[in-house]
């Protein structure tokens, strides 16, 4: 770990190895070359778009991340694949050939999740939507090979065809599915006519029949409420799971304009009846969404999420668009959900402490493209990031100290979290053009674009 007054070393002798971000996919072609910097702890693709991570496992030597990738495309494409990376520590990602594209009556292969079967099979359930009819998402599932590269669907169809009738649920998708008793049981997420987004359940002894077991979940003032105003009528990318003997219910809600937040739930489970008994926003800005849950080694709830392009539009040149979080830590606390970065990303990017025991009021730091710190920033205080003289941006409290921001010098809030109730010790992620910010006591997580600098001063000061 770098000094105080020292910059953080190239990536190449950090310890971080940029290039298996990339992966071997495509390395030989030379149209990939691109000036933007790469992120060193997020994972981007070789090339085109990306979207949801889904189906996060640990096979018990490697962990395997899926998502959704449209190589061919720097934008949104019905036409998705699933993208497949490995990795042995939740940060240094090492990009595979797909494990699912596209059959001959699919339009694409969207989101879904990865479980192994009781005999340890890998089995692999996903979105089959139909050309025709996008909201008609059928629930199709697939076989998996030990080291999960290669998958066969199953014979005979979907396993679901569609919603169950009658209930004018429409944009049906994304399964989560997990071990529930002697049996099996799934979450999919919808919208109802006349009621907004919903959550879906299904159960299975056997991972082959499918029972609908009624609405988990549906949207009601409480949800409101806790995202402070109106949500998209539909809900996403629905992560069901217990967590330190609570049970947690993770939604991402849109209406396919403008809005995308990512809101969760606290609550008790019968093993039919999901209540309620808070809920609360879990990403702050406009970048991070589509989270999904997984198990760690250490079977400990954690989560990552794709974090968006600005304008879901990557800079001109760029082989990739979009970025994977960073991994992080679920917990409840009393009644807080909290999110802290995982561990494994204290041995590839540990943290230098500012302010430093006996130091002056105002601290400075240099730092190179991807840093990280972690701060007591007290009322009155700010982080700046300096440039040549310039503060491209600065982290600092609001000024009727009700939220963090990350604001540019013009003004322009890039994303803001509600400052905790309790004073303490911000934890600061930037990766080029990316910042992860965990806020005191893991009350709040918000990610943001952030104009890149190669080299930078940052400074702690009033």
């Amino acid at each position: 770990m770098p000094s105080q007054n020292q910059p953080y070393p190239p990536l190449a002798t950090a310890g971080i190895a940029v290039v298996s971000r990339a992966g071997t996919i495509g390395a030989e072609d030379e149209t990939l070359t691109s000036d933007r910097p790469r992120p060193a702890v997020h994972f981007t693709p070789q090339r085109g778009w990306m979207n949801d991570p889904h189906g996060i496992v640990h096979d018990g030597q490697r962990y395997h991340l899926f998502f959704q990738h449209a190589p061919e495309h720097l934008s949104w494409h019905p036409a998705l694949d699933w993208g497949h990376a490995v990795s042995d520590d939740l940060v240094d990602w090492r990009e595979l050939p797909p494990a699912l594209t596209p059959g001959p009556d699919e339009m694409g292969c969207w989101s879904g999740s990865v479980v192994f079967a009781t005999d340890g099979t890998p089995a692999l359930f996903y979105t089959s939507p139909l050309e025709h009819d996008w909201k008609h998402g059928r629930i199709v599932a697939a076989v998996g090979t030990p080291d999960l590269a290669t998958w066969t669907r199953r014979p005979g169809g979907p396993l679901i065809d569609g919603p169950p009738p009658g209930l004018g649920l429409f944009d049906f998708r994304d399964p989560q599915v997990r071990r529930a008793g002697d049996g099996w049981a799934m979450v999919v997420g919808a919208g109802q006519e006349g009621t907004g987004g919903v959550v879906a359940q299904y159960r299975s002894p056997d991972l082959h029949r499918w029972t609908y077991a009624g609405l988990l979940a549906t949207h009601d003032p409480a949800v409101t409420a806790a995202a402070g105003g109106e949500v998209g009528p539909v809900w996403e990318c629905p992560q069901f799971l217990p967590v330190d003997g609570h049970w947690v219910l993770i939604v991402s809600a849109t209406d396919f304009v403008g809005a995308h937040m990512v809101l969760a739930a606290i609550g008790d489970h019968d093993g039919d009846s999901f209540t309620a008994r808070r809920w609360c926003r879990l990403a702050h800005g406009d970048v991070a969404y589509a989270t999904t849950t997984f198990i760690d080694r250490e079977h400990r709830p954690c989560l990552m999420s794709w974090l968006k392009e600005r304008d879901l539009v990557a800079p001109a040149g760029s082989p990739w668009a979009s970025a994977q979080s960073v991994p992080a830590r679920l917990a409840v606390e009393g009644e807080r959900l909290t999110v802290r970065p995982h561990p494994d990303l204290d041995a590839v990017l540990p943290a230098q402490v500012l302010p430093v025991a006996g130091g002056q009021r105002e601290q400075r730091l240099e730092v190179g493209a991807t840093w990280r710190v972690q701060i007591a920033l007290s009322a009155g205080q700010a982080l700046r990031l300096d440039v040549a003289g310039e503060h491209p941006w600065s982290l600092a409290t609001t000024a009727d100290g009700a939220s963090l921001a990350i604001t540019t010098a013009q003004g322009t809030v890039l994303g803001a979290t509600p400052s905790p109730q309790h004073p303490g010790v911000v934890d600061v992620v930037v990766d080029t053009d990316i910042a992860e910010v965990f806020a005191a006591g893991g009350e709040g997580w918000l990610a943001a674009r952030v104009p890149a600098q190669p080299t930078a001063t940052v400074t702690l000061g009033d």
